[in-house]
Formats: C-alpha cells, sequence, structure tokens
C-alpha cells in the first residue's frame, strides 16, 4: 500500500503533522541511484552542450572622451549636463545606419557579418558622473571583436566631425578615443562554472522529485507492520523466501 499514506496516518495518530523527516531521507537514500543518475546525465549533457554545441561569445571595448568647450555653459553644472547629453547623441550616432554599413565595408563583407546582428552585439555604457563612453562588440571570434571595436570608434569618431564640419556648430565639441579594444580570449558567454552549477541543482531536484513520485505511487505491500496497520490484524507467522540453488 502507499508507503507516503501510512507514514501520514502514524504521524497524526502520534500528533506529528506532516511527514517523518527520517523516513523521507531514508526513501532518497533508498534510490539514491536515481537521484545520481539524473545529475550524471543532466551535467554530463550540459557539459557537452557548452563545449561541443554552443558557440563561445567574446566581448571586446573601447572608450572614448567626449569634450564640450561651450561658451554658453558658464557654470560647471551646465558645462557636465551638456556634456552629459552630447554622450547620450553620440551613443545614439553609434547605432546609426551609416556608421554600421561604413565599419562592415572597410571590413570586408562578412556573410555571418550583417548590420542588424552587429548593431545588436553593439553595447554602450557611460562611466558615472563623467563623459567617457565605453563601447563594447561582442562576436564569436575575439580577434574579429576587437577589429569591430575599433572600426566601429574610428568611423563613429569621423562621423561626428563630419556633422558638426558641415553644419558649422563646433564649438569645440570632439571626440577623442582613450583606449583602444584589445582582443580578449576569455568568453563572456556561455558561463560554463554556472551552467554546471545549475546542471547538478536541477539533476539533483528532478531526481529527488522522481523518486517521492515513485514511492508515492507504490502501494506494494512490502512488510508484515504494513499488514498489520491495513488489515488490523496480527501476523502470526511469516514465509521466508527460499532461492532455487
Amino acid at each position: 500500500m502507499n508507503n507516503f499514506y501510512h507514514k501520514k496516518v502514524e504521524n497524526e495518530n502520534s500528533g506529528n503533522a506532516g511527514y517523518d523527516l527520517r523516513y523521507l531521507v531514508y526513501v532518497l537514500l533508498k534510490r539514491w541511484w536515481i537521484i545520481l543518475t539524473f545529475v550524471s546525465a543532466i551535467t554530463v549533457s550540459a557539459v557537452i552542450y557548452t563545449n561541443y554545441l554552443v558557440k563561445p561569445v567574446y566581448a571586446s571595448s573601447s572608450m572614448l572622451f567626449v569634450y564640450m568647450n561651450n561658451s554658453e555653459a558658464s557654470t560647471l553644472y551646465s558645462q557636465v549636463n551638456a556634456g552629459a547629453q552630447l554622450v547620450k547623441d553620440v551613443e545614439i550616432l553609434l547605432k546609426s545606419g551609416p556608421v554600421i554599413e561604413q565599419t562592415i565595408s572597410l571590413l570586408g563583407k562578412q556573410k555571418d557579418l550583417t548590420a542588424q546582428k552587429l548593431t545588436k552585439n553593439i553595447s554602450t555604457s557611460i562611466q558615472k558622473d563623467t563623459r567617457i563612453l565605453k563601447i563594447n562588440v561582442k562576436d564569436n571570434d575575439p580577434v574579429r571583436a576587437s577589429l569591430l571595436a575599433n572600426t566601429l570608434t574610428d568611423v563613429l569618431v569621423e562621423r561626428f566631425e563630419g556633422i558638426m564640419d558641415s553644419k558649422n556648430s563646433n564649438n569645440g565639441e570632439l571626440l577623442s578615443i582613450v583606449e583602444n579594444a584589445k582582443p580578449d580570449l576569455n568568453p563572456v558567454s556561455p558561463n560554463k562554472p554556472l551552467i554546471v552549477i545549475a546542471s547538478v541543482l536541477l539533476g539533483m531536484v528532478s531526481g529527488m522529485v522522481t523518486v517521492m513520485l515513485l514511492e508515492f505511487l507504490d502501494n506494494a505491500v512490502k512488510t508484515s507492520d504494513e499488514v498489520e496497520f491495513y488489515t488490523g490484524c496480527t501476523v502470526l507467522a511469516v514465509i521466508p523466501v527460499f532461492l532455487k540453488d
């Protein structure tokens, strides 16, 4: 019969709520091999996936200093605010069609490099309370990631200066390259240690749930104690199992 129900009734009769923790531990240890199988299978699958099926992604970054010397911004506070606004303008210009297309053109058209993919792989960040703009580019090749970041930065500076000159609006606004991107051979994804830890935990949880489910669905009477519990009769004798020689 259902051992979980058996244990629950026993606990209720003794004034304890729920299942006996020791019994749950016993159930898990009794079918430990099921838990181990789940952990091994899921972990091995995760390792195979991260090492052979998914391509690693590398990131490379360059940094720009956005300079602004506007005579109308008389106070330091107004200069900082105007500079911050200019940084946002540069961020938008970075992902504009002309800048992206020219970057791809300079690198030579490649089948796996499209304007849409490059735009998706570009991210920017502004150092707090500064006008330092960090341009981050991701790619499956670490060398190409740095080449994309540097080329993109050069095109952005050239495009920005061209816009300022054509409108005769250059009031001392310029972009200066602070740091060029360099290849980083450490991939940013997939995060192998995190995936392995997550797969081990997932395997343990899946295995324990399976063991509990098997125990819950097990309606067989296996011991003399269970016979007495369900029938209310006293067991007088037990017939042993004889194995053939």
